[in-house]
């Protein structure tokens, strides 16, 4: 699973996977910077990242915003589109 990418103004793309997410070996070379190197499994890096993101009590905001018939989901694109580039 891919968790971030990147792309540069020539066309090169990289990004942070399960190869990374997997890794036995202590050097990254993707683009996480080593953040989420070697944490087992794409799944334990997303829930990383996540955390990152939206904070360490990230589970309860999305239990609030599902109970009042909002999209967790939806929320956090939101969020992403008027965050700061």
């Amino acid at each position: 699973m891919t968790i971030m990418t990147e792309s540069s103004h020539s066309g090169e793309r990289r990004r942070c996977d399960a190869t990374c997410h997997k890794a036995r070996h202590a050097h990254c070379e993707c683009i996480c910077g080593g953040r989420y190197h070697g944490k087992g499994s794409s799944e334990a890096a997303q829930e990383q990242l996540t955390k990152d993101w939206l904070g360490n009590d990230w589970r309860e905001h999305k239990a609030a915003i599902e109970a009042a018939g909002g999209s967790f989901e939806a929320a956090v694109v939101d969020a992403f589109q008027g965050a700061p580039a």
